[in-house]
């Protein structure tokens, strides 16, 4: 009979099983799976806490199971210092535990050259496999381990402490011990050919960790599929010796179920394949392993000692199945026998007397015993005999195991390995590389722990050192797992960062000893497969499936690329956060069917909303398929380079590729440069982020690209599903883009966070653990996304754009104008209000400043002013500035960006007076007045000159004249004898036109005999070009006076017995309610009230400051009026009434007022004397009756009766409502006039000022400020005296200034009067641009070359310093773009012009521009800037162009037809021709080829053939020649292909909007088959076709022969052949054309193919 034990696998377990045989009562066999999670759990936290600080450890790798012998050699090859070591500390560790060994001759404490150690070696198995298993149950067996052979011991000694020592048990069987009859001899058999991936769910998800099924097993046996057999059949051989009495033999199958099935499996055993019987059917499920223990019949052995075990999978109900076997161990009774014995391990039978007597037969010589049951304890057993070998074996009552060995065996490596005393480190970076890559790995660190970096405390440990310290020396990922789990144990690590490349488990890597071509290493494992880094830290410290410490990789294989990316990571991190490129985005929406195309587009539109949105605020541009191709070749390379911080694809993927191909960042021909803008990558597809196959994907080329490429990439590494993978992006975005703390962290902190989220919002359920745990993140994590959560506002020149309000040309006439500027924001959003301040500078140096709030902006918005425009001083060069939160409210990256400048010129479209200029100082009595019309493009004009001392040109000495010029106008003017005299002169165009101005151009200045050059002001009517400030002119008094203030007051108030409630009470202020309840208390009833102004600056205030709890001061916070009963008016404490009245300032304006009774007859002569300093006499008072409402409004030292009182008018006022409206006013005490700019000078002399009416309070002085070119002011000088020596001040630095005089005056209210003021200086030349002829405007096409003719003139008498700038801008009305050039000129000597011509580009300026010339764009000083700019509005119109190319494609010189054949070594040829001859392609961009190589499937996918590879080349297209592409694929295999082009011009326009595709075949066969001629007879024309199939022919002839046997026709045919079908044609003409008679001709066609001629002939009919 036999028994079958199905083992439920806990995880230690015991199988009793009680059956016949081996002495009767059947053997207690006990089965244990140690599973060591972390080193020896019973006694350390880590696993690396057995190993000491300081010792030193040699390291034995062994792979074999035996008896290992360390010769004194051996140790001092390895750098052992045998000599300083008393052999006696000598100790041996294996996983953690210290193992017993024997030390030959260490008695004397000496390692003599004679000396040796041996210690029991055993082969690598899975017993730490079991942690990387979860549960660790689930792992099907022990036998194997899942990455390598090898483990390892290591050899140290400790300092006085004896080493753990093998125990000697010897003992003669004087008791006469029965001998033991047999040993449980074990065949193991564990197959390993496959890896089954385990636990599957849908047929492809799999858990990252290690799950039921999951290892190495058997081949698979499989019935229901192509190609399964059904069996599979395995021989156990040298069953022998045998001791049948004994007992039956015992089968150990372990089967592993491969598919999510139902399982049923046979079992047969038998001594051959042809005798075979049932031993049991098995039926289990999915992956699960299966454990089958079955007694055999002896009958089951073959006589040779051979068993054959049959596995029949049948499948429930003849159902489809997949089982496999992991392993066979056969247990059976054998003798002791050692015959050819070299090693073997024995298995006593358990005896109850607990002491075995063994006697082995047919003993080799020098053969030893050890017991090793228990492998860290093992003795040796003493032996008697020879031949016979005899022992007694101890502890026997259950099974032992002996090892029985003739010899021991060398170690084959030992080498000293150093342990790092990790205490000493809290590391808040830790970095895990390869040996290969510490240098550059340590580099990377550096870098991190630099406070560039971040700071941070960085750790770096290579593979080995984790192996040895964290896995006791065995390679295997569960070192990184203890490795992380002792770092966040002990320390707080921010971060993981593995750096080399990892390769999955199934590769078997550690088992190789050769890498095939191309095949890539192993580096750094990774946690499981499918693939998945942040594994590693799940499950620690309570996080559950969220990974504890964010972890990256860096797939590196060589230091160079670890290096790049550094670079990367260096360059990226250095540059300022707040840049436009890092708020790209680029989509990629992908899908290869027709519903997906539709479906994706729609995810990824919801994650663009997220993007655009706060807090990113992003600008995402979306590039999606069309067509559900398998794969388009796109190339997007033009928008990287532009810089997009986000690359998301959605859609399908696999290790190489996505749907959408954007190619390999380092392939050349794409054009990828993308320094310094290295984008995030976030690929939904699957297997894009399985970067441990053997070669190097897409996502790893784009992170290992030097100066090029990504600085992160995160895919899925195994099967992705369209709903969690939107659901995963969702979060990644809502938490990456959507959240502010996270917008600035690292993207490892990013998907940590998703993580967490993932779990809170959906089940941990397997599709939900692997979503998260398998989206891998290539690059640091560290690495942040956006890396700042601050705004960072920017605006710039070109982004500000001057309009008038109607839509018609911008001139000095436009009565208001639109200032649009496009305000960025390059940092992340911050909702709320963000204010704006526009400052126009007029060209006198005036400046207005506007100000408004916009919403805070998110991306970009462009916000708009609508301003006034005064035709009078709006003319001319215009500074326009914009400033971003002025008052710098807003926490910014920078401020730098937020203040842009831009000048603009108005065209006044009227006169322009040039000399004298403004305030300019004359020193002879005649002088020529110039002035000019605005446009420069005007004809002979006339022009009203009038000229006077008074600005009202009402004086006797008004002159009035008509003077005639082109352009520029000139008058000679006699001054009169009269010294100091200011003249007022102004222009205007006579009989303008209907666009022209009608305004006076009005300019002063002042005749000084024997004066400097200079400018100044000696008149008050000159005054009024000043700025004033706190000032006002008073014109009939000639002087300045204060500012004054004014607010509004309005107060109702109730008599005692008015029934209005007393909180309808209202005291108002500018419309302000002060009497407020809500923000603070309102005033009491029976009350006089008191509030005080100041009479400089009109602020309220009390009297007396009480706390704001204090009923005495009311209304709203902070409150500013006194409020006093009855009692408290008049108390003498210095709180009453008459304290308030003496804490007021004099010259303060005062308001009382009533609510209800406040008791006036009852006040006191005190408080009566109080008020009368307000103004209010006592009649005043005393008028008043008991509760009538009043109001007082008075001033602090007013007469007495000068106050104002208003009293309701009724015969019963103690019922009455009293409102009041009035205003109260204030003086400013100082104030300023400022002048315009004073200037240009090419050298400062002197200021000279005066002031007037002066007293004794007046505080006055006058301080100059220096501008630039570009309006940039600074004080620099203050309190200047009356003369001021200015030749120390820098005309090229401030070649303007501008004076301030300052006054204040406290006391009178009353200010200084500037009486005069003058500036010494040399000026500069003035030059004027004119057009050098009439020109038409321009019409172009796009691309084509035109050119604009200017003369730049200098009309004063001062040469220019060095050469001119001449500034060209054409500016697109449609897309509001500027090209802008630059170019060098002659400066024109005084009274000459510098004649010189324009131009610009118009490639993508299509539609109507305005030309803008500006010469001397303030660069060099010049006395007016205005008249250097010519705007000709639509001058130059651009023809778009639109024309799509012409594609060709030939193969061998001809157009294919679908189907037709072509040579395995075709010459393709492309050829894309334009119409527009001045845009030349110039480069591939646009132009793609894809080339359908036959496949086995129904659907072979195109391939894209790169213009990088060696045999394909192009030429750019020249005047003469198109751009063409020569593509010569070598030995193309037989079958059918297929071709698709596309093409773009150099302007994007597509060659048409389907690609160009053609089908064609390529044949094995090298034939040539003539089809005839045609049409035969014929009156001229003879058509000769040819189907060549294979090679080309080499050559070929054509030869016509008339009925002599003379030739008349004979033609090469060589260049006209091609594979395919071939037409030639004889139009019954000779060679040299003279037309043969009619007749009967004959053709000979030859055909040379490789050698072989093949040769047609026949008759041809020609008749005429």
């Amino acid at each position: 009979m036999h028994f079958i034990y199905f083992d439920a696998w806990h995880r230690i377990q015991r199988i009793t099983t009680t059956m016949r045989g081996f002495g009767g009562k059947y053997n207690t066999l006990v089965f244990c799976a140690f599973f060591l999670l972390s080193g020896s759990a019973a006694r350390a936290q880590y696993a690396n806490d057995w190993v000491r600080p300081g010792q030193q450890y040699y390291k034995i790798s062994v792979a074999r199971e035996g008896i290992y012998r360390l010769t004194h050699a051996d140790l001092q090859n390895a750098g052992f210092p045998t000599a300083a070591v008393d052999p006696r500390t000598l100790q041996l560790f294996h996983r953690g535990e210290e193992q017993a060994i024997a030390v030959q001759g260490e008695q004397d404490a000496v390692f003599d050259p004679a000396d040796f150690i041996e210690f029991y070696g055993q082969r690598n198995d899975g017993t730490l496999d079991a942690a990387l298993y979860q549960p660790p149950a689930a792992q099907p067996h022990a036998f194997h381990n899942l990455y390598s052979d090898t483990t390892a011991y290591f050899l140290t000694w400790s300092l006085g402490q004896p080493g753990k020592r093998m125990s000697t048990f010897s003992e003669v069987n004087v008791d006469n011990v029965p001998k033991d009859s047999h040993h449980l001899n074990q065949r193991l058999s564990v197959f390993t050919n496959e890896y089954s991936p385990g636990n599957t769910l849908s047929g492809v998800i799999r858990l990252s960790s290690f799950d039921t099924g999951e290892g190495w097993t058997g081949t698979t046996i499989c019935v229901g599929n192509t190609g399964c057999t059904g069996q599979q059949d395995f021989l156990i051989d040298n069953i022998n010796n045998t001791v049948p009495a004994a007992g039956l033999p015992l089968a150990e199958v372990l089967l592993a179920g491969r598919d999510a099935l139902n399982h049923q499996t046979q079992i047969f055993v038998g001594p051959s394949a042809g005798s075979l019987r049932l031993v049991g059917t098995q039926n289990f499920v999915n992956f699960d392993t299966h454990k089958v223990i079955v007694a055999l019949a002896w009958s089951d052995v073959a006589a040779d000692g051979r068993l054959t075990v049959r596995v029949v999978a049948q499948g429930v109900g003849g159902g489809r199945d997949r089982v496999s076997v992991s392993y066979i161990k056969l247990t059976f009774p054998q003798r002791y026998d050692a015959a050819g014995l070299v090693e073997k391990a024995f298995y006593t039978a358990p005896n109850s007397a607990n002491k075995s007597y063994v006697e082995w037969e047919n003993t080799p010589a020098n053969t030893r015993i050890w017991d090793v049951t228990n492998p860290s304890f093992v003795s040796r057993i003493g032996t008697q005999g020879s031949t016979t070998l005899t022992a007694m074996v101890p502890n026997t009552i259950f099974t032992r195991k002996l090892w029985v060995a003739n010899g021991v065996l060398s170690v084959p490596s030992i080498k000293r390995v150093s342990f790092r005393n990790l205490e000493t480190f809290a590391a808040t970076y830790l970095v895990v590389t390869h040996r290969t890559l510490k240098d550059a790995a340590r580099a990377y660190a550096g870098y991190r722990a630099s406070p560039e970096g971040g700071s941070y405390d960085t750790l770096v440990v290579t593979v080995d050192e984790v192996f040895n310290q964290f896995n006791f020396g065995e390679a295997s990922a569960r070192g990184v797992y203890e490795l992380v789990r002792w770092a966040s144990g002990t320390g707080s690590p921010r971060y993981l960062f593995l750096i080399g490349k990892g390769r999955d488990v199934t590769a078997g890597f550690y088992r190789k000893t050769t890498l095939a071509p191309g095949e890539l290493p192993e580096l750094v494992p990774t946690a499981g497969t499918p693939g998945s880094d942040m594994l590693f830290s799940a499950q620690l410290n309570g996080s559950g499936n969220v990974p504890f410490v964010p972890t990256g990789r860096l797939s590196a294989v060589n230091p160079s690329q670890v290096i790049a990316y550094l670079n990367k990571v260096r360059e990226h991190e250095a540059q300022p956060l707040g840049q436009e490129w890092r708020k790209q985005g680029l989509h990629l929406s992908g899908g290869i069917e027709p519903g997906e195309l539709t479906q994706f587009r729609q995810f990824m539109d919801g994650f663009k909303g997220v993007a655009e949105n706060e807090f990113w605020g992003g600008r995402i541009s979306t590039v999606a398929k069309r067509e559900p191709n398998p794969v388009e070749l796109i190339n997007v390379s033009e928008k990287v380079n532009e810089g997009v911080n986000l690359i998301t694809f959605f859609g399908h993927s696999s290790t190489a590729t996505i749907d959408i191909d954007i190619g390999f960042a380092s392939n050349p021909t794409l054009g990828y440069n993308n320094a310094g803008k290295y984008p995030v990558f976030l690929v939904n597809g699957c297997n894009a982020g399985n970067f441990f196959s053997p070669g190097t994907l897409f996502g790893e080329d784009w992170m290992h690209a030097a100066s090029k490429g990504a600085r992160a990439f995160i895919a899925h590494s195994s099967f992705g599903f369209s709903s969690t993978l939107r659901s995963y992006t969702d979060l990644f975005y809502r938490v990456g883009m959507a959240d502010s703390v996270f917008l600035r962290k690292g993207i490892g902190d990013v998907q940590k966070e998703v993580a967490a989220r993932y779990f809170q919002l959906y089940s941990d359920d397997v599709i939900s653990i692997t979503q998260v745990q398998q989206m891998l993140l290539l690059g640091d994590p560290a690495v942040s996304f956006f890396g700042t959560n601050r705004p960072d506002y920017a605006v710039d020149g070109t982004g500000i754009l001057i309009e008038s309000t109607d839509n018609e040309p911008v001139t000095a006439q436009t009565d208001s104008l639109r200032v649009r500027a496009i305000v960025r924001n390059v940092g992340a959003f911050r909702d709320g209000l963000l204010t704006v301040r526009l400052v126009r500078t007029l060209g006198n140096g005036q400046t207005l400043v506007y100000e408004q709030l916009a919403p805070a902006v998110l991306f970009s918005d462009t916000l708009q002013f609508k301003i006034p425009n005064d035709p009078q001083t709006g003319g001319g060069t215009n500074q326009f500035t914009i400033v971003i939160d002025p008052a710098n409210a807003i926490t910014e990256l920078s401020k730098e960006n937020n203040t842009a400048t831009i000048n603009f010129f108005l065209p006044s479209n009227g006169t322009r007076n040039l000399f004298p200029h403004d305030h300019a100082i004359v020193q002879n009595n005649t002088i020529l007045l110039t002035w000019q019309i605005t446009n420069a493009l005007s004809d002979t004009r006339s022009f009203d000159l009038q000229v006077d001392t008074t600005r009202q040109f009402n004086s006797p000495f008004l002159q009035t004249h008509l003077v005639s010029g082109k352009v520029i106008a000139k008058h000679t003017l006699a001054l009169l004898p009269r010294d100091s005299t200011v003249y007022y002169w102004r222009t205007r165009i006579n009989n303008p036109l209907p666009d022209e101005s009608t305004e006076w151009d009005l300019n002063a200045f002042v005749f000084i005999q024997n004066g400097e050059e200079g400018w100044g002001q000696i008149a008050f009517e000159q005054g009024y070009d000043n700025a004033l400030t706190g000032l006002q002119p008073n014109e009939a008094a000639r002087q300045l006076t204060y500012l004054e203030k004014i607010a509004t007051l309005f107060v109702r108030t109730y008599g005692s017995a008015n029934p209005t409630p007393r909180s309808n009470v209202s005291v108002k202020i500018d419309n302000i309610e002060y009497n407020l309840a809500t923000q603070g208390q309102p005033c009491r009833d029976n009350t006089i009230n008191l509030m005080a102004f100041s009479r400089t600056s009109l602020v309220p205030y009390p009297g007396l400051p009480f706390n704001f709890q204090d009923p005495r001061t009311c209304g709203r916070e902070p409150q500013v009026i006194n409020s006093f009963t009855l009692a408290e008016v008049q108390t003498g404490n210095g709180d009453d009434l008459a304290a308030a009245i003496d804490n007021l300032v004099a010259g303060d304006s005062v308001v009382l007022f009533s609510i209800g009774d406040a008791g006036y007859a009852s006040w006191n002569a005190v408080t009566r004397a109080k008020l009368a300093q307000l103004g209010i006499s006592s009649a005043q008072l005393a008028a008043l009756q008991a509760g009538e409402p009043v109001v007082i409004m008075g001033r602090k030292g007013a007469l007495p009766a000068s106050a104002q009182v208003y009293r309701a008018d009724s015969s019963s006022p103690n019922q009455q409502e009293l409102a009041v409206n009035e205003t109260i006013t204030a003086s400013n005490t100082s104030g300023t006039i400022k002048t315009a700019r004073i200037g240009p000078a090419s050298a400062w002399q002197s200021l000279t000022w005066r002031a007037a009416q002066i007293t004794a309070e007046d505080n006055f002085r006058v301080n100059i400020y220096g501008s630039s070119l570009q309006g940039a002011e600074k004080r620099l000088v203050a309190n200047a005296s009356p003369f001021t020596d200015l030749s120390n001040i820098n005309a090229l630095t401030y070649p303007y200034l501008r004076l301030e005089f300052f006054t204040e005056d406290e006391v009178n209210l009353t200010p200084a009067q500037l009486d005069q003021w003058i500036v010494s200086y040399t000026g500069v030349p003035e030059g004027i641009l004119l057009p050098a002829a009439v020109e038409a405007p321009f019409t172009v096409n796009e691309g084509e070359a035109w050119s604009s003719r200017y003369l730049f003139e200098n009309i004063s008498a001062r040469a220019f310093s060095d050469s001119l700038t001449v500034r060209t801008e054409l500016f697109n009305n449609r897309t509001r773009t500027v090209l802008t050039n630059s170019q060098k000129i002659k400066a024109p000597l005084p009274g000459t012009a510098t004649e010189f011509a324009v131009t610009t580009p118009t490639v993508g300026m299509d539609g109507t521009n305005r030309l803008t010339v500006t010469a001397n764009p303030f660069v060099l000083p010049e006395q007016y800037f205005e008249n250097n700019t010519m705007v000709r509005n639509d001058f130059v119109t651009v023809r778009g162009d639109e024309t799509p190319p012409v594609l060709r494609v030939r193969v061998d010189g001809r157009l294919l037809l679908n189907g037709d054949e072509v040579s395995r070594n075709p010459l393709i040829e492309i050829e894309l021709t334009d119409g527009n001859p001045f845009l030349l392609k110039q480069d591939t961009l646009g132009l793609s080829m894809l080339l359908k190589y036959p496949c086995a499937t129904a659907d072979c996918p195109f391939e894209p053939v790169y213009f990088a590879r060696p045999d394909v080349t192009w030429l750019a297209a020249t005047v003469s020649s198109p751009f063409l592409v020569f593509f010569r694929p070598q030995n193309l295999a037989v079958g059918e292909y297929v071709l698709r082009v596309n093409g773009e011009d150099a302007v994007g326009n597509k060659a048409g909007e389907e690609a160009y595709e053609v089908s064609f075949v390529v044949r094995e066969e090298a034939t040539v088959r003539f089809q005839g001629v045609s049409p035969n007879p014929s009156s001229a024309l003879f058509f000769f076709e040819v189907d060549i199939s294979g090679e080309r022919p080499d050559d070929g002839t054509l030869e016509i022969i008339q009925s002599d046997g003379r030739s008349v026709f004979s033609a090469l045919l060589r260049d006209q052949l091609h594979v395919g079908l071939n037409r030639f044609s004889w139009d019954g003409a000779r060679a040299d054309g003279s037309p043969v008679s009619s007749g009967l001709y004959v053709y000979r066609l030859r055909v040379n193919q490789q050698g072989k001629m093949y040769t047609a002939t026949g008759r041809l009919v020609l008749v005429r």
